[in-house]
């Protein structure tokens, strides 16, 4: 009894700038050619739970069109403070039925000037009987060496470990994946490692997941709880120079997932 599932930032139109792509050639950030290789993209990646950051309303609009008739069902949740994007999930019907799917605006803190309007989607999905907690995220970014403290990022997956239990008190396991704009030695990931989360993808170090302005990192993330076993699908290598987005990989992030078994006990 097992599912797949993928996080994936796709990189919001808004938010290009064509210095940052230095080896990316222009017709590739063409918004409606990138818009079609996405559509595409998404459905090469044929995976149970798609997990979306920097979702545009009119691309939402447009996944559903190319994704509904393969089966999935979506749900988009739109950040704050006006920000033109948000988190989208989206869901194979035939595998997945959804009980409910909440939108948690971060509150951040009084220490920080002003609320980020970064969001989470928690969703409870019932797979084969058995409860699913879903977290699809994307944490703001904060400057290095900034204490932990007067970070959002921190902040945010801190009140998210508060929301799961709250929304989500007896669900059988949990996925917490998204976009978290921290590397695996940053405080966040110790975090989540303390509440018993494990990253699918933690045997593959040098497996990168983005490349921005020519600095490959890894800052997405597939987490799952000790009640999931992940084989985690391979990632496409990346170096300094690897060109992203590009014809083959439509965002400067690259999709990250893997194949989900559920551990009896």
């Amino acid at each position: 009894m097992s599912f797949t599932a993928a996080t994936y930032n796709i990189l919001a139109d808004a938010y290009i700038k064509r210095d940052w792509y230095q080896y990316t050639h222009d017709d590739v950030l063409q918004p409606a050619r990138r818009r079609a290789a996405l559509c595409a993209h998404l459905v090469e990646l044929d995976v149970d739970l798609l997990c979306l950051q920097e979702v545009e309303a009119d691309a939402f609009n447009d996944f559903q069109r190319c994704l509904e008739p393969l089966g999935y069902r979506g749900v988009f949740a739109q950040k704050g403070r006006a920000k033109p994007d948000g988190c989208a999930t989206f869901y194979r019907t035939d595998v997945f039925n959804l009980e409910q799917a909440v939108r948690v605006e971060y509150a951040d803190a009084e220490q920080i000037a002003e609320r980020s309007g970064h969001i989470a989607q928690i969703l409870t999905l019932n797979h084969r009987d058995q409860r699913l907690g879903l977290v699809n995220t994307h944490l703001k970014w904060d400057r290095r060496g900034v204490p932990a403290e007067q970070r959002y990022s921190y902040r945010q997956i801190v009140q998210l470990s508060g929301e799961r239990k709250r929304h989500v008190p007896d669900c059988q396991a949990w996925i917490v994946c998204g976009d978290f704009n921290a590397t695996p030695d940053d405080q966040i990931i110790s975090h989540l490692q303390q509440t018993g989360m494990t990253y699918s993808h933690a045997d593959k170090a040098a497996a990168y997941t983005a490349n921005m302005s020519g600095t490959p990192k890894v800052i997405d993330y597939l987490f799952h709880s000790r009640e999931l076993e992940a084989s985690p699908f391979a990632l496409p290598k990346v170096t300094p120079t690897t060109p992203l987005p590009s014809p083959e990989q439509p965002s400067d992030h690259l999709a990250v997932a893997a194949r989900f078994s559920w551990v009896s006990r």
